[in-house]
């Protein structure tokens, strides 16, 4: 495939911050550009300040007369649902491939599939969890609209598997992921991962952390994400409530924002931690983020089942290592006793804790060798491999043509 010429397409719900499927998506534009592809970013929002981390190259188009994202993100993530079908429109004639990106999207592809025939990529970053066997952790999340929930995933599950058979290809970002498509979409699912590029020398920076928040202790536990269930943040509370218990010198600071923020600060209150496990709340720089990681002593990952585990390769790549539960996407990132430990699912606070006292009463060449170790992996996940292997998965759609 001669992939100089090529016109791609990435249609994204909407850009919130630069993290997650935002920041997958952006490095998949620069790498595009690099190979001077030509390359279109079709969205129903982009921020200005996002839009600042996209290559000049890169053409943006966006619905002008939807409305400005909230902060209620299951209404939001509605929204986007039903923004949905009018993203096709601004989908250039003359695009190779489209890529769509999650379930948010598939109506779009739905559409466009009947209109003309084209190279349309479906790219799975994980099934919808509402609709897929969470439903009741998800209504959980939202209170005031937890009785909608239940009521809209038969619906959503019926037209979501409807969608996205019109994809050309399926892409999944992990093997885990790509079970769970195989098991509810199709047979023939590709993987196209995220990748990791190593960081700017001045993103190392293990003293800001300490700088930003009122920090003493000699140890640094550190977990970020939204603040939603199935991060289990109420969890790592309760492994730093252990360790202070025990006479572990550590902080633990989240970093990050959701709606159970305040029921995590009500617990880090009621289990008197207030001056040991501190809340940053809502981080807008991803620069910054990854400063906060770099100071930390241990970085801390307690979701299980992740599609995907990107953070730990985060940390890594700025030499922390790692503590997270085994299974999903950490088993293809995290090495046990390379760059850092697994935990058993079962583990509670008491086992986690006892792991991490472990770690941190050892010797201290122990940690700083994970570290080491975890800087080497990442140079296997770089984004232009990632990008690489997700422009063979393209190619095999010109082999499929009559």
């Amino acid at each position: 495939m001669q992939t100089a010429t090529l016109r791609i397409v990435h249609v994204f719900p909407r850009f919130k911050t630069y993290s997650g499927a935002e920041h997958f998506c952006f490095q998949f534009a620069r790498e595009a550009v690099r190979r001077d592809q030509r390359v279109t970013v079709v969205t129903r929002h982009l921020p200005t300040g996002l839009a600042a981390h996209l290559p000049d190259d890169v053409e943006v188009r966006q619905l002008s007369w939807a409305h400005r994202p909230t902060r209620f993100h299951f209404l939001e993530s509605l929204c986007d649902v039903l923004y949905s079908p009018f993203l096709f429109r601004l989908v250039p004639e003359d695009s190779d491939y489209d890529i769509y990106w999650n379930d948010n999207t598939l109506s779009s592809l739905f559409i466009d599939s009947l209109r003309r025939k084209k190279n349309r990529v479906f790219l799975c970053l994980q099934l919808p969890h509402f609709a897929y066997g969470q439903t009741g952790l998800v209504a959980r999340s939202y209170p005031p609209l937890s009785w909608l929930v239940p009521v809209l995933a038969p619906l959503y599950r019926w037209l979501d598997k409807l969608f996205a058979g019109r994809a050309d290809l399926v892409v999944a970002i992990s093997k885990m992921v790509r079970d769970d498509c195989v098991r509810v979409y199709r047979s023939d699912v590709a993987i196209a991962s995220p990748g990791i590029d190593p960081p700017d020398l001045d993103l190392l920076d293990p003293g800001f952390i300490r700088r930003a928040l009122p920090i003493r202790s000699q140890h640094i536990l550190v977990s970020t994400g939204k603040i939603i269930p199935k991060k289990n943040f109420d969890l790592f509370v309760q492994v730093v409530h252990r360790l202070r218990q025990r006479g572990v010198d550590v902080t633990g600071v989240i970093v990050g924002d959701g709606p159970l923020r305040e029921r995590v600060a009500r617990l880090i209150r009621s289990l008197e931690l207030e001056p040991y496990c501190l809340m940053t709340g809502f981080v807008s720089e991803y620069a910054d983020v990854l400063r906060y990681m770099s100071g930390a002593t241990l970085y801390v990952y307690l979701e299980r089942d992740v599609p995907f585990g990107l953070t730990p390769l985060e940390a890594g790549s700025l030499g922390v290592p790692v503590v997270a539960f085994e299974g999903g996407g950490v088993e293809e990132t995290v090495v046990d006793g390379e760059n850092g430990r697994k935990l058993p699912a079962a583990y509670g606070a008491e086992e986690i804790a006892d792991l991490i006292a472990g770690l941190l009463g050892g010797p201290s060449e122990e940690l700083a060798r994970m570290g080491d170790r975890a800087k080497e992996m990442v140079k296997r996940w770089t984004w232009g491999k990632a990008y690489d292997r997700f422009l063979e998965h393209l190619g095999s759609l010109e082999s499929r043509q009559p």
